[in-house]
């Protein structure tokens, strides 16, 4: 079985009084008046169409029969000139109904683009084929005896108050609007500035549609498919503001109070419709001007703005974090790693190193061969000499100090051989 979304709307709930379509055909029979059906116990239908190949029975209401028999009018064969006024009845909806084998405790929108209810059903709760109706969401209460279904709160979707905002700046045009009603049984108040616009009358209106650059608002907002007027008119858009006086300054103030009409509650809300000025006056004729948009913006709830603000820090945060980030991985594999600069004497080779006497008993196993020039090092420290061998240091230096001395303990002639490993 096919199962469709099921809608909050529940309770008691009134179908909407929908207007006969004449002629129409049952049973092979053309009639351009309300008849009889079968499921009606001897009340008088007529057929009602929902959009295409959508169609529904509907109960005639009593403008449509004969005021002393009630016996249905004749309207003359296929003349339709009198069916025009005929609507069928606000009957109440049927509660629980069984469509598709699913049961319905609620108005749904399963195969359809609207609420729907039965208005009839059979012994075993199941629709009878087309006895439905478009449910009328404003007539509906609430049945506490079922649940809501899950993330939806009927009891609080409705309540009040309501805050709404406008906020536009584009072309020099400045526009801060709020909307404030206190609930679906009061009126709307609309209040704040427009900027930057010529001075003079400049038109209001709210749009079935939104579009960030105006450029597809479609028609006005008109759920009940009134004539246009002014804000204050008895007949008149759901979407008609009137005008806006800017002064020399360019600058307009708007303070206004709406008819029931034009609400933040309920299906006829004007929450996520566009907002749009115009460049010229509205003269309020009764058919919908094509005046030329100067700017629009997309009417929000208050609410809603905190936390479209917070998810823009949010993601504002998290770029600068991923550009530093990117930034410093960049630096870190670009580096070079520098050289540790070394002393002189840490460059020489340890082959160019000689273990050299330093002249206070230890030695000096840094003392480089060659310079950083690779200039011959010469080096005058004497090089270590054998406690034992002082003896003969003494008598090696006594004889070559001066050969004109004379030898003591005997002279030795130039020939002599002198053996250094003896003692004398």
């Amino acid at each position: 079985f096919f199962i469709g979304y099921i809608s909050w709307v529940r309770g008691e709930c009134q179908i909407e009084s929908q207007p006969c379509d004449f002629p129409f055909t049952y049973e092979g029979k053309k009639f351009s008046y309300c008849t009889e059906h079968n499921a009606t116990e001897g009340k008088f239908v007529c057929v009602s169409s929902h959009g295409e190949d959508r169609w529904s029975w509907g109960i005639c209401n009593e403008g449509c029969l004969d005021e002393e028999d009630g016996s249905p009018l004749d309207f003359g064969g296929e003349t339709m000139g009198q069916a025009v006024d005929c609507k069928n009845e606000p009957l109440s909806c049927v509660f629980p109904f069984i469509y598709n084998g699913v049961e319905h405790n609620e108005c749904t929108e399963e195969d359809a683009d609207f609420f729907w209810c039965a208005t009839h059903v059979d012994e075993h709760g199941i629709l009878i084929d087309n006895m439905w109706g478009k449910c009328d969401v404003a007539s509906c209460t609430e049945d506490p005896s079922t649940e809501s279904p899950e993330g939806v709160d009927p009891e609080t979707e409705e309540e009040g108050p309501k805050n709404a905002k406008v906020l536009i700046d584009v072309n020099e045009i400045i526009v801060d609007l709020t909307f404030h009603q206190d609930d679906s049984e009061s009126q709307l108040n609309i209040y704040g500035t427009i900027s930057g616009l010529e001075p003079g009358l400049h038109g209001l209106a709210i749009h079935a549609e939104n579009s960030d650059n105006c450029s597809n608002v479609g028609p006005h907002f008109n759920p009940l498919e009134t004539t246009h007027g002014s804000h204050s008119s008895e007949d008149r858009h759901a979407g008609d503001l009137g005008n806006v006086e800017v002064d020399e300054n360019g600058l307009g103030e708007i303070n206004i109070t709406l008819p029931m009409e034009t609400t933040l509650f309920g299906p006829d809300s004007v929450l996520g419709k566009a907002l749009v000025i115009y460049s010229e006056e509205d003269t309020f004729e009764t058919e919908e001007l094509l005046l030329t948009p100067l700017a629009c913006g997309v009417i929000y709830e208050e609410d809603e703005w905190p936390l479209i603000l917070i998810l823009i820090i949010a993601l504002s945060v998290a770029i600068v974090l991923l550009l530093i980030l990117i930034t410093i991985l960049i630096c870190c594999c670009m580096r070079r790693k520098k050289p540790k600069k070394k002393k002189a004497l840490d460059k020489i080779p340890e082959d160019e190193i000689l273990p050299l006497h330093n002249g206070n008993g230890s030695y000096n196993k840094k003392t480089p061969l060659y310079d950083e020039l690779s200039i011959p090092f010469i080096d005058a420290t004497p090089a270590p000499t054998p406690k034992l061998g002082r003896s003969i240091d003494r008598l090696s230096s006594f004889f070559t100090r001066n050969p004109s001395v004379g030898r003591s303990r005997g002279s030795l002639a130039s020939n002599d051989e002198f053996d250094s490993s003896v003692v004398y």
